[in-house]
């Protein structure tokens, strides 16, 4: 399998990601977006995997490699290709498929637990995980569910922490199982902005506590890659005709068809997203 990751901050290194790579014998290229002219074509890999990052996706003048990133994800999906979008990347998932981005009145910043929907507890890209489990997060913006995915997971903050396409070949989780407890802890220790409050935030201290004594989450992110792995190659096998599955063809075929309309619009204009300012929000 080709996996390419698409970075966007040097820090925040999906590093769970790259040790399933590893350990499965898969090729691994990345490119930072914030310093790459040019981006990989669709045909360049197997599994996009779109990291998380501190930007607001609506500020497109202070990030004017996003309209480029949101062609990528629209051809990948227009080809047929899968795709992994964690935190930024699964708002930018939902917004190349037609779902709206905006500042959430919540954050969320700690380990927090999430909720399987019941759609998720049969999803095989969730085959393994537990009805509810807890996962670190760090973001203050939240989206809308696209048409023609569905509701995986859940929490009280962010009612959107899994989606997926009726293929699953598009799978956004607003949690980070990539992160190991190093470098969330590097991370945490290194935050210079003004540290949030709110229901859902752990003060500083507490959180370096709780990461140092909480289960590595490499754990769930080996148990989607596996997941997802499984649905790539089952993606390639001939599948017995029946209507229900005319019927997921029709909704992912919706789904291709608003990505390849995507990719022609967005060469001449960006989303117009809720330019509302906020605090450095998702990683």
């Amino acid at each position: 399998m080709r996996i390419h990751l698409l970075q966007h901050e040097a820090q925040a290194v999906s590093t769970n990601v790259l040790a399933w790579a590893a350990q499965n014998g898969h090729a691994v290229t990345r490119t930072d977006v914030l310093e790459a002219d040019v981006l990989p074509d669709a045909g360049d890999f197997d599994l996009l995997v779109v990291a998380g990052g501190p930007q607001h996706i609506w500020e497109k003048d202070k990030n004017p490699w996003l309209g480029n990133e949101k062609k990528l994800l629209a051809a990948a999906a227009a080809a047929g290709k899968h795709v992994l979008g964690i935190c930024l990347g699964a708002q930018l998932l939902a917004e190349v498929l037609g779902g709206r981005v905006f500042a959430n009145p919540l954050t969320e910043l700690g380990w927090c637990a999430v909720q399987l929907t019941s759609a998720g507890l049969t999803s095989p890209l969730f085959r393994g995980v537990p009805e509810r489990f807890t996962m670190f997060q760090w973001h203050s913006d939240h989206f809308s569910l696209p048409e023609g995915v569905t509701r995986l997971a859940t929490s009280p903050a962010a009612p959107n922490q899994a989606f997926a396409d009726a293929d699953g070949r598009l799978l956004g989780i607003q949690f980070h199982p990539d992160f190991d407890c190093g470098l969330i802890e590097d991370m945490v220790r290194s935050e210079t902005e003004k540290w949030p409050e709110g229901p859902f935030v752990t003060p500083r201290e507490t959180l370096l506590q709780e990461t140092a004594a909480i289960e590595e989450p490499v754990w769930l992110m080996e148990l989607l890659l596996d997941n997802m792995a499984q649905a790539m190659q089952s993606s390639n096998a001939p599948e017995p005709r029946s209507h229900q599955n005319d019927d997921c063809r029709d909704q992912s075929r919706g789904l291709d068809r608003g990505a390849e309309a995507l990719c022609s619009r967005l060469a001449v204009e960006e989303t117009d997203n809720q330019p509302r300012q906020k605090a450095k929000q998702v990683r």
